[in-house]
């Protein structure tokens, strides 16, 4: 049995693991747990980890070997190359440098609070300042491998538990305004990237999804496009294809300005076909160069950067271009539920985070549009107070008549006086 109820009441886990390099096994305790649940759900992930390779003796393990480890196991489990490239830097320059050699038995809360200070004013061993943004991301990496070392059983808390990140206050989504779409697009016309940025403008992808479309994935006729890949570039792999950031195959609508862009890209490449002759690599793909090799994500965005400085623009990012979709789609009136699906977030709370705020005047709309109601409804109010203000007092009016008569017949007897038309009666 890998899990066991001691006499004590409490569950003990063994995992049978290599102890030799000839590849001996035993079995090795995990710990002991309060609760069966427990105890089968950490037997498993120690098996899981077992199974990916990596050794989980938690004896004299430092900083930077738990990063080590961390990273190998989220290639395992498929990380993108881009993202762990990124983590990979991060690491090199911000955690190892500084609390690589510290052992994670000794690793306390006053370590991380001191780190980051560190970082904050004098930015480590780089020396040179860091924002807090920066810090931010390092503190977040290290907090991951320091849960994930909490599961593996390689230490007893995550000690970052402990201490408040630095806060790192929201970044607008800047889109262009419609006079610096203008410009871009005068900018853009007639060079290799027009329709790229046509494409950006009119469906707000992401680069690398546009890097990454192929012929095969338009439908001129019907206007429509479908993302179902991406395309990243590291160091390690170079540029190549890689599932979508969300792992979905969306159907995009085309306008008319993207379908007749597009009729002129196939054109230019029919034009690079005939004058590369044997030369030329028909891959398929939309945005290729002069001899068919598709473009990469790096070129897109110097490519953007040159024709943004040309046409003046206040920001040179190929991602203003996805944010002045976003942007506009919000401004317009578009439920965020259907800019969500348009720009491939995940959900629309994503949508409402990155550009409900940057929509201008949108709150003002909003107050006006409520005040509006508001005063409609404190109208139909004060209608109804004065009516019934008006019934109350003639209900005053007719109350006092009759308490009146009540009171002097009460004191003279009933009145002697038959209304008009009615002679009196008298009793004989």
């Amino acid at each position: 049995m890998s899990v066991y109820k001691r006499k004590s009441g409490r569950w003990a886990v063994l995992v049978e693991m290599q102890t030799t390099a000839s590849g001996g096994r035993r079995r090795r305790s995990v710990g002991t747990y309060s609760t069966r649940k427990d105890a089968e759900r950490i037997e498993r992930e120690t098996r899981a980890a077992r199974d990916r390779g990596i050794d989980l003796s938690p004896q004299k393990v430092s900083v930077a070997e738990l990063l080590d480890r961390y990273l190998r196991d989220r290639q395992t489990v498929g990380l993108c190359a881009k993202t762990l490239q990124e983590y990979h830097s991060i690491n090199a320059r911000l955690i190892a440098p500084n609390l690589g050699s510290v052992t994670l038995v000794k690793l306390r809360p006053a370590h991380i609070a001191e780190w980051i200070a560190n970082l904050l004013h004098h930015g480590g061993k780089e020396r040179r300042t860091l924002s807090a943004k920066s810090v931010r991301h390092a503190f977040s990496l290290l907090s991951g491998a320091l849960r994930w070392a909490v599961r593996m059983q390689l230490a007893g808390r995550n000690v970052c538990e402990s201490i408040t990140p630095p806060r790192v206050p929201p970044s607008a989504a800047r889109g262009l305004s419609s006079d610096e779409v203008v410009r871009l697009l005068r900018a853009a016309h007639g060079s290799r990237w027009e329709t790229y940025i046509i494409l950006a403008l009119a469906t707000g992808k992401r680069r690398g999804e546009l890097g990454a479309l192929r012929w095969s994935d338009l439908d001129l006729e019907h206007g429509t496009m479908r993302i179902h890949k991406s395309l990243e570039q590291t160091k390690e792999y170079g540029v190549r294809l890689k599932e979508t950031k969300t792992f979905r195959s969306d159907i995009v609508p085309l306008s008319t300005l993207a379908i007749d862009a597009l009729h002129r890209q196939r054109d230019l490449q029919d034009k690079d076909r005939s004058r590369s002759g044997s030369l030329y690599q028909d891959t398929d793909a939309v945005f290729a160069d002069e001899v068919g090799r598709r473009l990469s994500p790096m070129a897109a965005t110097c490519a953007f950067s040159r024709i943004a400085k040309k046409a003046g623009l206040s920001t040179t990012a190929l991602h203003s271009a996805r944010h002045t979709v976003g942007t506009s789609l919000i401004a317009h009136g578009t439920d965020v539920r259907t800019a969500a699906s348009l720009l491939g977030h995940s959900n629309a709370n994503v949508t409402l985070a990155i550009y409900a705020h940057a929509v201008p005047g949108a709150q003002r709309d909003a107050v006006d549009g409520l005040g509006k109601r508001l005063e409609g409804m404190a109208s139909e109010a004060r209608a109804r107070r004065d009516a019934e203000t008006v019934l109350f007092a003639d209900g005053n009016r007719m109350a006092t008549v009759v308490h009146a008569d009540s009171k002097k017949a009460r004191r003279y007897g009933p009145s002697s006086v038959a209304p008009t038309g009615i002679e009196p009666v008298f009793p004989p």
